[in-house]
């Protein structure tokens, strides 16, 4: 046994930078005397993580996870102590005798245990695919024009509803605790039941070729959702995937550049024609650990998502994302409908062409919204500079700027300086925003005179910036409501948040709705269904609303992506710490104790740092 003593611990803990190492591992801003990061460790979106150089540690004020370096080893990897201790010797240069002959697993057992158990249902699910069980899925696979090559190549598998998954992987003497870690199925005293039933299976993987988990395709007209991905576990982050990202990396190496796409039929199509430097995001967000991916391994980037408007806007937003972090990005502009796959079996020599000659994305942009304005319209003018300065406000690179400036004086024939100011303008505002987040209501000395003018304002001010966040953040909450309405995809993530809902009738009527699917009693995509159980609940005020809700605009888009959900909890996040910043600034107002107030905008600015870490 390897026994290191304390002092000796304390040592390594001192000479080792943990700015260096966390750094490794996340993208770090220098925040005066500290670090910021996106948290790792919890559905972090916006840096709450600080890493102290002085203090030699780091804190998550939102899911509180603190430590020291060796501790954040420890949880990003996933393994024990001396394990931590040795990786963070071996970053550090630090010797450490005692730690000479010691090795141990990568990963802690649970992890491991489940890397063991997805690579034997990828085994199955591949053995299933060539079976008599997978004969109408390889007629789908042919139908889309993959070969048996391919899906060889891509490990794409089969599960039947005779599969029996669960069942062959407890014959393999696995435990039903494991099992269920890893999301492979449901185990009860009286029945077993496979996770995947009746869908092709595609394999994801990290970026060491090891199985985090899988997506399950429908090909039947029954079996929603279209798409089904592996529930969140100690491998399997939404945030961290990259389909096709093991084999993508070491070609992406040598070309100095990686295209990213929406969907693994796009990774798949593209390949025929050998092009091979390509991940999928699967309808994810573009994340942090995906920067950091490009960063470590000084990645180019080229965005090729759908040609239809939402593939357009998320170009526009992830390019905007990778500028802010000074990534190289260039946009291949699909000016069809067809997404990058069936531009592969369409219209090939067109693909060959747009993925040879990419443009900037600020030249997208451009393009994209210059093609919708009315030139002899001067609000319409307005609207686009606007847009597009919008896109440049907070990028730090003054030859993107000017050039931007450039072409939107020769678009519009509006002068330099004119755009100029309105540039300044903005980031006059984008400050105001970061600092008080478009809520600041400054308090002033006054005079007895004054005073009472001032504070009748002020309230004035507080009342109407608090209709305007409700009536905002009601769309936020009919948007996680809705997609509960047509399928439970999402249900895991709506159950953990749903107290962050604002309002108790939309509220209740969400947590009734995962009842009724966890029931079996609801199986989503019948609205008319759905509120006829929830009317026997006697939710009041929630049936006067059913209308408003069905005539939502978001009724109409069947499809709605994990970010949107992500963006609608975190707006309901924000409402919250939001209010609690009106009501301090009420309580700011009426009060006349110089102590109190003291202590009531020491409140104020530690909600606003809360907010900040967002």
């Amino acid at each position: 046994m390897v026994y290191i003593s304390n002092e000796k611990i304390n040592e390594v803990i001192s000479k080792a930078s943990i700015v260096d190492i966390i750094s490794s591992y996340l993208h770090l801003i220098k925040k005066g005397r500290n670090y910021l990061a996106v948290c790792p460790f919890h559905n972090d979106s916006n840096p709450s993580l600080t890493v102290s150089p002085e203090k030699k540690i780091y804190t998550c004020f939102s899911c509180k996870a603190s430590g020291n370096v060796i501790n954040f080893v420890k949880e990003y990897e996933h393994v024990d102590f001396l394990t931590a201790l040795k990786t963070v010797c071996e970053k550090s240069n630090i010797d450490l005798e005692e730690l000479k002959d010691f090795s141990h697993p990568i990963k802690d057992k649970e992890s491991e245990m489940i890397f063991e158990l997805n690579s034997q249902a990828n085994d199955i699910f591949k053995t299933t695919l060539f079976s008599n069980l997978g004969q109408e899925a390889l007629k789908y696979l042919k139908s889309r024009n993959i070969d048996i090559e391919e899906i060889k190549k891509f490990e794409i598998g089969f599960a039947s509803d005779k599969t029996n998954l669960v069942q062959k992987l407890l014959d393999k003497s696995y435990s039903s605790l494991d099992i269920e870690k890893a999301n492979l199925g449901i185990i009860t005293d009286t029945y077993t039941k496979d996770y995947f039933s009746n869908r092709i299976i595609f394999p994801i993987k990290d970026e060491n070729n090891r199985v985090i988990g899988f997506s399950g395709r429908s090909f039947t007209k029954d079996n929603d959702p279209k798409y089904l991905n592996t529930k969140e576990n100690k491998v399997f982050k939404k945030s961290h995937l990259a389909y096709n990202i093991s084999s993508a990396l070491k070609i992406s190496r040598t070309l100095k550049k990686i295209i990213v796409l929406e969907g693994f039929m796009d990774v798949i199509s593209l390949s025929r024609i050998d092009i091979n430097n390509t991940i999928a995001l699967m309808g994810t967000s573009l994340s942090n650990y995906h920067i950091n991916l490009f960063k470590k391994n000084n990645l180019d980037v080229l965005l090729f998502l759908d040609g239809d408007d939402p593939g357009i806007q998320a170009n526009i937003k992830i390019a905007h994302q990778l500028l802010k972090e000074k990534i190289n990005v260039l946009v291949i502009d699909n000016q069809t409908k067809y997404d990058p796959d069936e531009l592969v079996n369409n219209q090939p020599e067109y693909l060959k062409q747009i993925i040879d000659k990419p443009i900037h994305p600020i030249n997208y942009l451009i393009e994209k919204l210059w093609n919708k304005v009315d030139a002899n319209d001067p609000n319409q003018i307005e609207h686009f500079i606007k847009k597009v300065l919008n896109f440049i406000v907070d990028l730090n690179n003054d030859i993107l700027i000017e050039n931007t400036i450039n072409k939107l004086t020769s678009l519009t024939n509006i002068s330099e300086q004119t755009i100029k100011n309105n540039l300044i303008e903005l980031k006059k505002q984008l400050r105001i925003n970061n600092s008080n987040n478009n809520q600041t209501v400054k308090v002033f000395k006054t005079t007895n005179q004054n005073n009472q003018i001032n504070q009748n304002n002020k309230q004035t001010n507080i009342k109407k910036s608090t209709d305007f966040i409700k009536k905002e953040y009601i769309n936020a909450e009919q948007r996680i409501f809705v997609s509960l309405l047509i399928s439970d995809q999402f249900i895991d993530k709506i159950q953990a948040n749903v107290e962050k809902m604002i309002h108790a009738d939309i509220k209740h009527a969400t947590i009734n709705l995962i009842n009724l699917y966890k029931k079996k009693i609801y199986q989503g995509n019948d609205i008319n269904k759905a509120f006829d159980l929830l009317k026997e609940y006697n939710l009041t005020g929630f049936n006067e609303k059913q209308e408003q809700i069905i005539n939502n605009s978001l009724m109409t888009k069947i499809k709605i992506r994990e970010s949107e959900i992500d963006d609608a909890f975190n707006k309901l996040d924000l409402y919250h710490k939001n209010a609690e910043i009106l009501n301090l600034k009420k309580m700011l107002v009426e009060s006349k104790n110089k102590t109190e107030r003291v202590q009531i905008w020491n409140g104020i600015d530690t909600l606003k740092n809360k907010k900040k870490k967002r």
